[in-house]
């Protein structure tokens, strides 16, 4: 379902946003490449927060902080990989 989602983005972004064939070119490998990079980001926080909501109130103060922690490092990465995408345009 993520999948058909993305899919279905590049199709509107690719309506909406004329380029020329050399625009094109350079833009779409940078698209896709971003696009990679926010799938792995996504996926591992996908994975930490159905993992946090699993251990519910078993959870120890310890294991909650490493747990904000990863998710901090998530948004992190995610805000880096989207400004050296941006500096690659």
């Amino acid at each position: 379902m993520r999948k058909d989602l993305r899919d279905q983005k590049k199709q509107i972004v690719a309506q909406n946003l004329p380029l020329t064939p050399d625009e094109a070119t350079r833009f779409w490998p940078v698209y896709d490449q971003y696009t990679a990079e926010t799938i792995k980001v996504n996926d591992q926080r996908y994975a930490l927060i159905k993992e946090y909501g699993a251990a519910g109130n078993n959870m120890t103060d310890e294991q909650a902080s490493s747990y904000i922690k990863t998710l901090d490092r998530s948004r992190r990465r995610s805000n880096a990989t989207a400004a050296e995408v941006h500096s690659n345009v």
